[in-house]
């Protein structure tokens, strides 16, 4: 991480080679979640503002270790996962906590979200497209604008737009950002895509496009069963977004264009 924290603009990083308390190693990923946002929430506090900082918590991760101080107190659920979880969220709690007795806790734009789900218990989620289904959520205590479930598919490229939407700031009318979209400007369509190697997928509202080779699929989201409606959407259109998008993608990273 620390090498494409340089490569990507960041001025410092934090790791657990710069972490303190050397006791707090989980085993396997780095420091445990608790220590590790208490150090964090630290560091924030020695950055000169206006500041951007981001933080990669561990805990929730294989083997999912949890500290012998709450194996008995917090819920273990069906997985071994979800008492990992749970203890994510006792430790991001305790960040709020501190943080919000801080300066720089009221003029601060929170956004939390995942890079991927996991190990799950309900079987709506486990195909190819609920398995990237993840919360997106932005926090500031004093954000009227911000309603408190905004029910629409967004995905991880919408973060920075809908950023730059929240505290005001301007995108430069030379620029346009290829993908992308404020995520509260509600007349603004709803889409998501995904892929690799085997498939790739577009989300249309509460619909999914799903292209593996030469075959389609249609879903409705939260269910396995494919759609029988297949007369009702626009497989060439789809399609043609589909391609439309990884080929503007690939070009965009290729010849470093992606905003431009």
């Amino acid at each position: 991480f620390d090498v494409f924290a340089s490569r990507v603009g960041f001025h410092r990083y934090s790791g657990f080679t710069e972490f303190p308390k050397k006791e707090f190693f989980d085993g396997s990923w780095g420091a445990l979640d608790e220590p590790y946002l208490d150090f964090y929430a630290d560091e924030i506090g020695r950055m000169r503002e206006p500041f951007f900082s981001a933080v990669f918590t561990l805990s929730s991760h294989n083997p999912y270790p949890v500290p012998t101080a709450y194996q008995n107190i917090l819920p273990k659920g069906d997985l071994k996962i979800h008492q990992s979880v749970a203890y994510g969220d006792l430790s991001l709690r305790k960040f709020f906590e501190k943080a919000s007795a801080e300066d720089w806790f009221g003029h601060t734009l929170f956004v939390l979200t995942a890079d991927h789900t996991s190990e799950s218990s309900s079987p709506a989620f486990q195909n190819d497209v609920e398995r990237y289904r993840v919360p997106i959520m932005f926090f500031h205590k004093d954000f009227e604008k911000m309603s408190p479930t905004l029910a629409s598919v967004a995905q991880h490229i919408d973060i920075m737009p809908s950023v730059l939407d929240l505290v005001g700031v301007e995108e430069p009318q030379q620029q346009s950002v290829l993908f992308g979209r404020r995520l509260f400007e509600p007349e603004k369509p709803e889409l998501a895509f995904n892929g690799d190697a085997r498939w790739s997928w577009i989300a249309d509202r509460d619909k999914v496009f799903i292209r593996r080779g030469d075959s389609f699929e249609y879903r409705r989201f939260g269910s396995n069963r494919l759609s029988k409606e297949t007369e009702k959407f626009d497989v060439e259109g789809y399609n043609e977004k589909l391609n439309a998008v990884f080929q503007l993608y690939s070009n965009g990273m290729i010849d470093n264009e992606l905003y431009q």
